[in-house]
């Protein structure tokens, strides 16, 4: 199922980009497909930004960027960051994902900026129903749209031991929701990644990362067409899961712990019925993650 993505006047259509508006976190979760338990300390740099997205702008066009993290309002200058992404015109619309512990330090320029607010509620870190009437009216104030979004389960991210499987790694990339369906493509320090596994997973590995180069030359927009259609698996997925990972309960770890969870071979963190089903029936299917949702605009 890899995707296929139509150009319209020369800008390859998706549905999102994703800036790592920061690598670390506030909240240290089991599996964290970014790994922000384990990630550095780094709040990204809006000049870079604007740098990066300009340079994509002319060639690709997202339905939205999506600012997530770690956790976004963990960022010392979010305001720049949301105006650098506006500016570079890349998209007409901005999205950010929070876990909803720090809304409080959401700046009146932030939420002007923005065009939706996602919370991910995760247990022992729910927002009540009085908070959220207050945010939701917050919102309102500033015209965003104002999701909530529970989750109760995770999946398996990636797999320190791998697997040297070249069959299994291409129905594992082949299947992969995060690239192909819901297009997680990240922008990461001068590089395009079809996936943030793809930027995070090497990272911690100490291995190269399987990004494209950002830049001006005339061939960008070819170049990063024939990159998201290339039907063959990148390097980072003999160790990633993609969104076949095994489904587990949802839990808060301590930080060095997180590496050990992660450290059985991919054969044995897999949900093998889920990717069937991909394969199969439904690429679209629900990974089963989100038990209730609530959408206020």
């Amino acid at each position: 199922m890899i995707a296929s993505y139509q150009v319209i006047d020369g800008r390859i259509q998706a549905e999102a980009c994703e800036i790592n508006v920061v690598h670390h976190c506030n909240l240290s979760c089991r599996s964290c497909s970014h790994l922000s338990p384990v990630s550095p300390r780094l709040a990204v740099d809006p000049d870079a930004v604007h740098r990066d997205l300009a340079a994509l702008a002319p060639h690709y066009r997202p339905k939205h960027v999506r600012l997530v993290g770690g956790e976004p309002l963990l960022h010392p200058a979010l305001a720049d960051v949301v105006a650098a992404v506006r500016r570079s015109g890349i998209s007409d619309r901005i999205r950010m994902i929070t876990n909803g512990v720090l809304l409080a330090r959401m700046t009146p320029a932030v939420w002007d900026g923005i065009d939706e607010l996602h919370v991910s509620l995760y247990p022992g870190h729910l927002v009540d129903e009085a908070g959220r009437r207050r945010w939701n009216a917050r919102a309102a104030e500033h015209g965003v749209e104002m999701y909530w979004k529970r989750f109760d389960s995770f999946r398996e991210s990636y797999s320190e031991a791998g697997t040297s499987d070249a069959a299994l790694v291409r129905r594992i990339y082949e299947s992969c929701q995060i690239a192909h369906v819901w297009h997680c493509h990240n922008v990461v320090d001068g590089h395009f990644y079809k996936c943030p596994q793809s930027y995070f997973v090497p990272e911690l590995l100490g291995r190269g990362g399987d990004g494209l180069p950002i830049s001006g030359r005339p061939t960008l927009g070819r170049d990063l067409l024939a990159f998201l259609e290339d039907p063959e698996p990148l390097r980072s997925c003999a160790n990633c899961l993609g969104s076949v990972g095994r489904r587990l309960q949802h839990e808060q770890v301590p930080r060095r712990a997180f590496r050990g969870a992660q450290s059985a071979p991919t054969k044995d963190l897999l949900d093998g019925e889920f990717l069937e089903r991909l394969e199969t029936r439904d690429r679209g299917a629900s990974n089963g993650c989100v038990t209730f949702r609530e959408h206020v605009v």
